[in-house]
């Protein structure tokens, strides 16, 4: 008999029907998924697809070197730090997803956290604090950045030395200078800790204890962006045409840029990075480097990240309906000012508003412009009018020698067009076109400056209350 017959052969299609049916209609089973889009960049028009559809990243080596999420460091969040917020800042949506680096030397922050710091990481969900000792400075744990570096390595470099008195004697003060020349080693080996102990953080924003910034501006800005893409983000720099990320306004990385590093740092740091540090003069260039390496492109935040302080920086149309993300080494009395208007600000507008350029002018900078003002020097630079021995200055600035006294210097700039600012001390009159505020100068420089009030409402009135945040960067 034939092993097929017609017969056999409907019976064996007839049962593969009855199957493909049950498969269907009653069997448990996965369907393909398309890959969510990868965004650029550059600002959307509209909102981008919600976090909630945006898988989150892998967390591996869980539990690794880094603490249970109940022993986690979660900020002393004192209760008055933050001059009592309405609003819990912890909670505000996109805060968790960011993990805040500190790094710090013992020479920096012995004992105690700067007040501002405090203020900050009181927001902070997820934190962590490196440093050339471990230990624990106002409830958060300190951990050695320097422990990874090989021991050959401390052997052959000088700096080293203060490293290992740190290490054996517990109460010991460390030299300033020399335990500066430990910082270029802390940046690789701290940012590879940092994705072994916590890989699962959307971005990861690397500070220095002098660094404040807007948690506000921040998690707006963060929420734009695609964490997957590799991010390497700061205010730009150049040392011998290498561009990189300024350390001190802050440093961002993104998920997918960490965890590239990351492979690449146990495949080069011990061959080819330490022997790199050596030879380089600050950790934040060799950083660079290291993202090369890594294939994770540099991208420039100039104008949301200022490498100056509010008095220093030139104030212009270009930034100024960008919001300011952060500054680096105010001065008590300006992280005093900027810590008030983040509270002012986020308890009248909310944390979905931006505080822009325009906005801290307003705040910071208005109010402390003069005609004139004794003791200051407010930078102005772009013409330097100066009394010669035994010579008669030719005409400058509608006057028939150079100014001598502040209220021919105020005139001078008067009959300057571009002038709206001015400084004079004996035998120097300093006009500017830029507009900047400055500081108290020390009592030796003798200074008064001044501002052509009219000028400075007209040019900032021209540019504009600022209707829409301008977050373009990479500029």
């Amino acid at each position: 008999m034939p092993l097929l017959t017609p017969t056999r052969a409907l019976s064996g299609l007839a049962a593969l029907l009855l199957l493909s049916l049950l498969w269907t209609l009653g069997f448990p089973h996965r369907y393909d998924t398309s890959a969510l889009p990868i965004y650029s960049h550059d600002a959307p028009k509209e909102k981008p697809i919600g976090a909630s559809l945006i898988p989150e990243p892998l967390v591996e080596d869980a539990g690794g070197e880094g603490h249970p999420p109940e022993e986690q460091e979660k900020g002393s969040s004192p209760s008055t730090a933050d001059g009592g917020q309405k609003e819990d800042c912890k909670n505000v949506r996109g805060v968790d997803k960011v993990m805040v680096i500190v790094r710090t030397s013992k020479a920096q922050v012995g004992v105690a956290l700067p007040t501002h710091l405090k203020t900050l990481l009181s927001c902070a969900s997820n934190v962590r604090v490196f440093s050339d000792h471990s230990g624990k400075v106002d409830g958060f744990r300190v951990y050695d950045a320097l422990d990874g570096i090989t021991d050959e390595t401390k052997s052959n470099h000088e700096e080293f030395l203060e490293y290992k008195k740190l290490q054996a004697i517990k109460n010991h003060r460390p030299d300033g200078e020399k335990a500066k020349a430990l910082d270029k080693w802390k940046w690789l080996p701290m940012i590879y800790r940092t994705a072994v102990m916590a890989p699962g953080y959307h971005f990861y924003l690397f500070i220095e204890p002098d660094t404040i910034f807007s948690w506000t501006n921040l998690v707006q800005w963060l929420d734009r962006l695609d964490y997957r893409i590799p991010y390497y983000i700061g205010a730009p720099h150049t040392i011998d045409d290498k561009r990189f990320a300024q350390r001190e306004p802050g440093v961002i990385l993104s998920y997918g840029a960490l965890r590239q590093y990351r492979t690449t740092y146990e495949e080069r740091h011990v061959e080819e990075w330490e022997s790199e540090v050596a030879s380089s003069c600050c950790g934040d260039l060799v950083l660079a480097t290291a993202m090369k390496h890594s294939r994770v492109e540099y991208y420039s935040s100039k104008g949301l990240t200022e490498t100056d302080t509010p008095g220093k920086m030139e104030w212009t149309q270009k930034y100024w309906c960008m919001p300011v993300v952060s500054w680096h080494h105010l001065t008590f009395g300006e992280n005093e000012a900027f810590a008030d208007s983040q509270k002012e600000w986020t308890q009248k507008h909310g944390w979905e508003t931006p505080y822009v350029h325009y906005n801290a002018f307003e705040q910071l900078i208005m109010p402390h412009l003069a005609e004139t003002k004794d003791d200051w020097d407010n930078i102005s630079s772009d013409t330097q009018l100066k009394a010669l021995p035994d010579r008669r200055d030719e005409n400058v600035g509608g006057l028939a020698s150079a100014p001598t006294d502040s209220s021919t210097c105020q005139t001078a700039c008067q009959n300057s067009d571009d002038c709206l600012q001015w400084k004079h001390r004996e035998g120097e009159c300093h006009l500017g076109k830029a507009l900047r505020l400055g500081a108290k100068a020390p009592g030796k420089q003798k200074w008064t400056s001044g501002w052509i009030l009219d000028r400075v409402n007209k040019v900032t009135g021209d540019w504009g209350k600022c209707e829409r945040a301008d977050w373009r960067f990479n500029q």
